[in-house]
C-alpha cells in the first residue's frame, strides 16, 4: 500500500472540494452558511439561505417594476409592450427550486403549460381570426365551445405533470372565454399571421413574461454560487458514508463490553436514525440533475456513480438496522461480549479501511472519472479492504473457536449476537468491494452501473390512463373546470361578473384527488390570499411615492416580506401554503402600482378574494359529489399490499423449490411510502358518520411495517450469493430450508402467522362502533409457540449437531461462514416472528382490540368450558372451589352472598379450606385459624401456627435492588428459623376476598357507569423495550381523566419448561425507565390491579408482580406463595371480575383498593395496617412505600 499513501491526502482534498471546501467556491458556500447560523442549525441556514435568494432575486428583477416612468425609455417601452409585469414575481415564488435542476424542472413545466395553451389559442384565432363576434354564425361558436371542452378533456387526461396541467388550464380559461365573448375585442394575433407584432398578441407578452420569469429563478439557482443537484447528493452520501463506519463502530462497542451501556445504545438508535433519514431526498435530487448536464459527459457518469452509491448504502442501512434490531432482541450473553472483544481489533481495522475505499468512491463521483493513478489506488484500497477482511475472518473463527469449545449448543445460542453482527459486517464490506470493482469498471467506459433515476418521458403521458384514481382524477378536474367556466359566463348575482374567468382560472391549481387534506390546503390558501391581497395593500400605502427613499423603502420592504413568506413555506408544514401565497400575492401585490401612478383599486382586490373563495367552494363540492376511494381506505389497501409482497417473497424465500432469490424489498417500501402518504391525507378527511381516523394506530403499524421491509431486505442480502439481486440462492440456506422443521411442516409459522395479522389490518377499514369481527375468530389469539418450540427442538435434536459445532474449512470472509450464516438465517427468522408479535399486540391494545384482549395466553389456547371439580388435596383446579359452593361455574358476587374463608400461612405456602391453593403446600404442614370480618365485608388473616418472617426496609431495598439488577435468585430473608432460603414477602398475593368476589354495595345495587378493564402487558422476552412500552402506557393511564375500575397486567415470561432455569439469561431492564419507576406508577393506580403471570416468569416479573394489588399464575413459582390456576380458568375468573368491577361505582371502587391495600400490608407491614386503615378512606392517594 505504499503507493496508496500520497493518494490518500489528495482524496481527502478532493472530498473536501466535493463538500464545498474547494479554494473559491467552498469558502463561499461556508461563508454563506455562517451568515445564516450553519453552525448552530443547518435546516435554518438551509431555509433562510433559500429564502434570500429568493427575495434577492425578485427584488432585483423587480426594479424596472418599481422604477419611476420617464427614467429610462427602453424599460418604458418594454412595459408598454406587456412583456415584463409584477407576473414575473409571482412566478419566481411559485417555482424556486431547493437546487437547479429541481428549479429548471419546474420553471420548464410551467413555461411548457403556457406554450401549450398559448398554441391552443393561436390555433382558435387562426381558425376565427376575430373570435366569435356578433355578425359570425352559431358554429363559430359551438366550434369554439367544442375545441375548448376537447383541449381541456386532454389536457386532463394525458399525464402531463400537474405543473403543466396547471399553467395549461389556467391561462387557457381567459383566452377561452374572450374567444367566446362577442362584446371582447381580440387581442391574440397568431405569430404566423401577416402583420403580426407582440403589442397586438396578449399570448405571446404573457409567454415571453413566463421565460423572463423562468430567467429570474435560474438565476437566483446559480449566484451567489450555483446549487447542483448533484452537489447536495454527493454531500449526503458522503455523510451517510460516514455514519456507516461510525455506527457499526459504536455498535462493536456497544457489545464488547462486560455491561452494555444504555447511553451508547441511544448513540446507536440516533445514528441509525440520522443515516436512514440522510438518503431520502437522494432519488429526487438525482432525477432533477437530467436537466444539469442532459445525460451527457462526465456529470452523467457522476449521477449514476451516486445512483449505485446510494441504492448500495440503503441496502447497507437496511442491513445495519436489522442486525441491530436482531441483536437487541436476543439474550446478549458473557460469551457474545468476549467473542466481540476478541474481533474488535479486526474489526476497528476493517472500517477503517472501509471508510478510506468509500472517501475514494466520492472522488470518483466528484468529477466523474479517474486516472490512473487513482484507479490504482482504488484497487489497492479495496484490495487491502479485502486483505483485513480476511484478517477479522481469521481472528473470529479462531476466537470462536476457544470460547464456546466447539459446542454446538454455544454457537447456536450463546454466541448468535456476535455472529449475526460480523456476519452483517462482512456483507457491508462485501457490498463495498463490489461496488468499488463496478465504479472502477464503469470509469473504463464498462457501462456496468445501472441508470440513474430519470424523469417520465413522453411514453409517461399515456401510462395508466384508465387507472381508476386517475379516471376520477380527471372527471373532477373536467367537472370543476366546466362548472367554474359556466359560472364565470353566466354570472353569480353581484359576486362573479358576467364573462369572468378568474374562477376557471384558479380551480386547476384546486383540483385533488382528496377531500380532507383539499380542505386544508384550501383554508390555509385563502389565508395567504388575504395576507398577500388585503396586508401588503396596508404596507404598501406606507411608501406610495416617487422619492427615493420611498423607492429604497419599497425594496426592502418587498425583500423582507418575500423573504419570511418563503421561510415560512421552506420551514414550516403546517403553514407552507400560507407563506407560499403570502409571498407570491404579496410580492404582486407590492409591485402592481407604480409610484407614477399609486392608484389603489379596492374593488378589484375584493373581486380576487370572492372569486377565490368560490373558486374553493366549487371544487369542494365537486369532491364530494364524485367520490373517490377515502385516503384511509386507500391507506389500508397500500399497507395491505405490502404485506402481501412480504408475504409473497417470504414465501419464495423459505420455498427449497424456488432457486432464486428475488429482491421485493424496494416493491414493499413503495407501497409502504403510499400507505403513509394516504394515512397522513386521512388524518384530514372528513369522516362524518365514520368513526375517527386510528392515526396514532397506523403509524405504529407502519413504523413496525417498515421494520419488517428492512428485515426482508436483510433476509434477501443473505440468503443471495453474493447479496445481488437475481442471483441463486446459497445452497446450505436452501437445503436447511428444505429439510428443517424451522422452514416446513409445522415449524414454518411465519407466513401463518403473516396471515393472521395481516387478518388484524381489516381494523383500518372498520368505521363503526361494533366489534371489529375478526377479534372474534380464534385464530387472532393463536400464538404458534407450541409449533415453534417442537419445531426447534427437532432441529437442535437433528440439524444442530450438522451445522453448528464441526470443525470446517476457514471461510475467506465472516459472511461466507456457514455458521455465521445460518445464525444470520435463523437470527432473521426470529426477528420477522418478534415484529409479527409486536404488530398483534399493538393492535389487540387498541381501543377496537382492547375488550377482547381479557386474556392472551402465551403457549396455547384454552376453551372456555366447565371445569371438573376438584377434591381436597388434588391440583390446583376449577375457580368453584373459590366460591363457596361447588355447583360449576359461579354466579356473580351481588347474586348471592359469600361466607367467610379460613386461611393460614406457613413457610412458603398459604392454604384455603377445604383445599391446598398451590402445590407446594400439601407437605408444608399448615394449621388454620378463623379469620375476623372487617367493616366492608372483606377477610383478614390472622397470625398462623408459623409466622411469617418479617423484613426490614433494608432488607427489602437490597431485595428490590437485586431484582433490579436481573438477578434471579434474591438474597436470603432474615428471620428464617429453618434456614430455608425464602423469597421476599414484598406484596400480599393471596387476597381472598378478592378470589370470591369484590366487595358489594348493599341495598343500593350496582351502577354500570364504567367501561372495561384496561389490561396492560409486560414481556419478559423483550425485556427494556417491552418495560418502556409498560411504563408509557402507565404515564398515559396516570394522566388521563378516563376510569377504568381495575387494571390487568399480564406478566409473560418463558414457556419452555425444558430449560435449565439457571442457564437463563436475566432481562435486560435497566435505563431511565426501571423496575422501581414502573413499580412507583403502579401503586400509584387507583384502580385494584391485578397481576397475571402467564409463563415461567422471572426475577423482573416477579418484581412486578409483587406490587399489584393481588397476583394470579398459571404454575407455580419457586419460593413465591401464589395462587395457581389453570389457563382456562384464569381466563373465567378474570372474566367475572371485570364484569362485577365493570357494575362498581367510584366509592366501590376505591372500597376495593383500600380492602386489597390493607390485607397486602398486614402480611407484609404489620405496623403500617391501622395506619392504613384510617389513612385510605380519606380519599388521599395512596403513598406507602412498599
Amino acid at each position: 500500500m505504499a503507493e496508496v499513501k500520497p493518494l490518500i491526502p489528495a482524496t481527502r482534498r478532493d472530498v473536501e472540494r466535493a463538500l464545498g471546501e474547494d479554494p473559491y467556491m467552498g469558502k463561499l458556500r461556508k461563508t454563506v452558511q455562517q451568515l445564516f447560523g450553519a453552525e448552530s442549525n443547518p435546516k435554518f441556514a438551509e431555509h433562510a439561505e433559500h429564502a434570500f435568494r429568493g427575495a434577492f432575486a425578485l427584488v432585483f428583477f423587480a426594479i424596472p417594476i418599481i422604477m419611476p416612468n420617464e427614467v429610462w425609455s427602453f424599460r418604458d417601452k418594454v412595459m408598454e409592450l406587456g412583456v415584463y409585469s409584477s407576473g414575473v414575481c409571482m412566478f419566481i415564488v411559485f417555482n424556486l427550486g431547493v437546487s437547479f435542476g429541481q428549479a429548471f424542472n419546474s420553471c420548464k413545466s410551467g413555461l411548457q403549460g403556457t406554450l401549450v395553451s398559448s398554441m391552443m389559442g393561436w390555433i382558435m384565432y387562426t381558425l376565427y381570426p376575430g373570435g366569435y363576434e356578433a355578425t359570425s354564425p352559431e358554429y363559430v361558436f359551438y366550434g369554439g365551445v367544442a375545441a375548448g371542452i376537447i383541449y381541456v378533456s386532454l389536457v386532463m387526461s394525458l399525464r402531463c405533470g400537474i405543473s403543466l396541467q396547471m399553467f395549461a388550464l389556467s391561462n387557457f380559461a381567459s383566452t377561452w372565454m374572450d374567444f367566446l365573448n362577442e362584446k371582447h375585442e381580440a387581442t391574440i394575433m397568431p405569430p404566423w399571421t401577416p402583420g403580426w407584432s407582440i403589442q397586438q398578441d396578449t399570448l405571446t407578452q404573457n409567454f415571453v413574461c413566463t421565460g423572463l420569469g423562468m430567467v429570474a429563478v435560474m438565476v437566483a439557482s446559480l449566484f451567489p454560487y450555483p446549487r447542483w443537484s448533484l452537489m447536495f447528493v454527493t454531500e449526503s452520501q458522503l455523510n451517510a458514508n460516514l455514519q456507516v463506519v461510525q455506527v457499526l463502530d459504536t455498535i462493536v462497542k456497544y457489545y464488547s463490553n462486560d455491561k452494555p451501556n444504555v447511553y451508547i445504545k441511544d448513540q446507536v438508535i440516533r445514528r441509525l436514525t440520522k443515516m436512514r433519514g440522510m438518503l431520502t431526498e437522494n432519488d429526487s435530487l438525482l432525477a432533477a440533475a437530467w436537466w444539469e448536464c442532459y445525460g451527457l459527459g462526465r456529470s452523467q457518469v457522476k449521477r449514476r456513480v451516486l445512483a449505485s452509491m446510494d441504492k448500495t448504502t440503503k441496502t447497507i442501512s437496511d442491513m445495519i438496522w436489522n442486525a441491530w434490531q436482531e441483536s437487541i432482541s436476543e439474550d446478549v450473553g458473557e460469551m457474545d461480549a468476549k467473542l466481540m472483544r476478541a474481533v474488535r481489533p479486526s474489526i476497528e481495522e476493517v472500517l477503517k479501511s472501509m471508510q478510506v475505499t468509500l472517501n475514494l468512491l466520492v472522488k470518483a463521483a466528484s468529477d466523474g472519472e479517474l486516472d490512473d493513478a487513482e484507479v490504482k489506488a482504488l484497487e489497492n484500497s479495496f484490495k487491502d479492504l479485502q486483505d483485513k477482511d480476511e484478517e477479522m475472518t481469521k481472528s473470529f473463527a479462531s476466537a470462536r473457536k476457544d470460547i464456546t469449545k466447539g459446542e454446538a449448543m454455544a454457537i447456536y445460542k450463546d454466541v448468535r449476537v456476535a455472529q449475526v453482527l460480523l456476519f452483517s459486517i462482512s456483507r457491508v464490506v462485501s457490498q463495498t468491494v463490489e461496488l468499488a470493482d463496478k465504479i472502477k469498471q464503469q470509469m473504463s467506459k464498462s457501462n456496468l452501473l445501472p441508470p440513474a433515476p430519470e424523469m417520465g418521458g413522453w411514453s409517461a403521458l399515456f401510462e395508466n390512463l384508465l387507472e381508476k384514481d386517475h379516471v376520477i382524477y380527471v372527471a373532477r378536474g373536467l367537472l370543476a373546470y366546466l362548472l367554474a367556466f359556466q359560472l364565470g359566463w353566466h354570472g353569480w348575482g353581484g359576486i362573479v361578473p358576467r364573462r369572468a374567468a378568474a374562477v376557471a382560472g384558479t380551480a386547476p391549481f384546486l383540483i385533488t384527488m382528496y377531500v380532507g387534506s383539499a380542505m386544508v390546503s384550501d383554508l390555509n390558501r385563502i389565508q395567504g390570499l388575504m395576507i398577500g391581497q388585503v396586508m401588503a395593500r396596508v404596507v404598501r400605502g406606507l411608501v406610495d411615492s416617487c422619492y427615493l427613499d420611498d423607492l429604497i423603502g419599497l425594496c426592502l420592504i418587498t425583500f423582507v416580506w418575500v423573504f419570511i413568506g418563503v421561510f415560512v413555506r421552506e420551514h414550516s408544514t403546517t403553514f407552507s401554503s400560507v407563506g407560499a401565497m403570502a409571498a407570491a400575492f404579496g410580492g404582486t401585490t407590492l409591485l402592481a402600482t407604480n409610484c407614477s401612478n399609486p392608484i389603489v383599486d379596492k374593488e378589484a382586490t375584493f373581486d380576487t378574494l370572492a372569486m377565490n373563495c368560490v373558486a374553493v367552494l366549487l371544487t369542494t363540492l365537486v369532491n364530494l359529489v364524485i367520490p373517490a376511494d377515502s385516503a384511509s381506505k386507500q391507506a389500508y389497501q397500500a399497507l395491505d399490499d405490502c404485506w402481501g409482497v412480504i408475504r409473497s417473497a417470504l414465501q419464495e424465500l423459505y420455498d427449497p423449490n424456488v432457486k432464486k432469490v428475488t429482491f421485493r424489498a424496494d416493491q414493499a417500501r413503495d407501497l409502504l411510502t403510499k400507505a403513509q402518504s394516504m394515512g397522513h391525507e386521512a388524518d384530514f378527511e372528513p369522516r362524518l358518520w365514520k368513526m375517527p381516523w386510528q392515526s396514532n394506530l397506523f403509524d405504529r403499524v407502519v413504523e413496525e411495517t417498515h421494520h419488517m421491509v428492512a428485515t426482508l431486505s436483510a433476509i434477501e442480502t443473505s440468503m443471495a450469493e453474493g447479496g445481488a439481486d437475481g442471483a441463486e440462492k446459497c445452497e446450505p440456506v436452501r437445503l436447511l430450508t428444505q429439510r428443517s422443521t424451522l422452514f416446513n411442516k409445522g415449524g414454518n409459522t411465519i407466513n401463518k402467522k403473516l396471515d393472521v395479522v395481516r387478518r388484524l389490518l381489516g381494523i383500518f377499514a372498520h368505521e363503526t362502533t361494533q366489534k371489529f369481527p375478526v377479534l372474534s375468530e380464534p385464530d387472532v389469539f393463536h400464538t404458534f409457540r407450541d409449533e415453534e418450540l417442537l419445531a426447534e427442538q427437532d432441529f437442535i435434536k437433528n440439524e444442530l449437531p450438522q451445522l453448528f459445532g464441526k470443525d470446517a474449512s476457514l471461510a475467506k470472509s465472516v459472511c461466507h461462514d456457514q455458521m455465521a450464516h445460518m445464525s444470520m438465517v435463523l437470527a432473521n427468522v426470529s426477528r420477522m416472528k418478534l415484529l409479527l408479535r409486536k404488530v398483534q399486540h399493538v393492535i389487540l391494545q387498541s381501543d377496537h382490540g382492547i375488550e377482547d384482549l381479557i386474556v392472551l395466553a402465551r403457549h396455547q389456547e384454552m376453551p372456555k368450558a366447565n371445569v371438573p371439580k376438584r377434591t381436597p388435596g388434588s391440583s390446583a383446579g376449577p375457580p368453584s372451589e373459590y366460591w363457596e359452593s361447588d355447583e360449576g361455574p359461579p354466579t356473580p358476587a351481588y347474586q348471592k352472598p359469600r361466607r367467610p374463608r379460613r386461611v393460614s400461612q406457613a413457610g412458603l405456602g398459604v392454604t384455603s379450606t377445604p383445599a391446598a391453593l398451590d402445590h407446594g403446600s400439601e407437605s408444608a404442614g399448615q394449621s388454620s385459624s378463623c379469620s375476623p370480618i372487617l367493616k366492608d365485608g372483606s377477610e383478614l388473616l390472622t397470625a398462623a401456627t408459623e409466622p411469617m418472617p418479617q423484613v426490614s426496609e433494608r432488607e427489602a431495598t437490597e431485595v428490590e435492588s437485586a431484582m433490579a439488577r436481573g438477578e434471579e435468585s434474591a438474597p436470603a430473608v432474615a428471620g428464617n428459623e429453618k434456614g430455608r432460603t425464602q423469597a421476599p414477602q414484598m406484596g400480599y398475593w393471596v387476597q381472598v376476598d378478592a378470589i370470591r368476589g369484590l366487595p358489594r354495595t348493599g341495598n343500593g345495587g350496582y351502577q354500570a357507569c364504567y367501561e372495561g378493564a384496561h389490561t396492560l402487558i409486560f414481556d419478559e422476552g423483550r425485556g427494556q423495550d417491552s418495560l418502556q412500552v409498560l411504563a408509557m402506557e402507565l404515564l398515559g393511564l396516570v394522566e388521563s381523566r378516563v376510569e377504568t375500575p381495575l387494571i390487568y397486567v399480564y406478566i409473560f415470561g418463558r414457556v419452555d419448561s425444558q430449560r435449565n432455569p439457571s442457564k437463563d439469561r436475566p432481562c435486560d431492564v435497566r435505563g431511565s425507565l426501571g423496575l422501581s419507576h414502573v413499580k412507583g406508577l403502579l401503586l400509584s393506580l387507583k384502580q385494584p390491579v391485578y397481576g397475571v403471570a402467564l409463563g415461567e416468569i422471572g426475577s423482573a416479573g416477579t418484581s412486578l408482580l409483587e406490587v399489584c394489588d393481588f397476583a394470579i399464575s398459571e404454575r407455580h413459582i419457586k419460593g413465591t406463595p401464589t395462587r395457581v390456576l389453570q389457563p382456562g380458568e384464569i381466563d373465567i375468573v378474570m372474566t367475572i371480575i371485570a364484569a362485577e368491577a365493570e357494575a362498581m361505582n367510584a366509592a366501590e371502587v376505591a372500597a376495593t383498593k383500600a380492602s386489597l391495600v390493607q390485607n397486602k400490608l398486614l402480611l407484609r407491614r404489620p405496623e403500617l395496617y391501622n395506619q392504613a386503615v384510617a389513612f385510605w378512606p380519606s380519599g388521599t392517594k395512596y403513598t406507602f412505600d412498599i
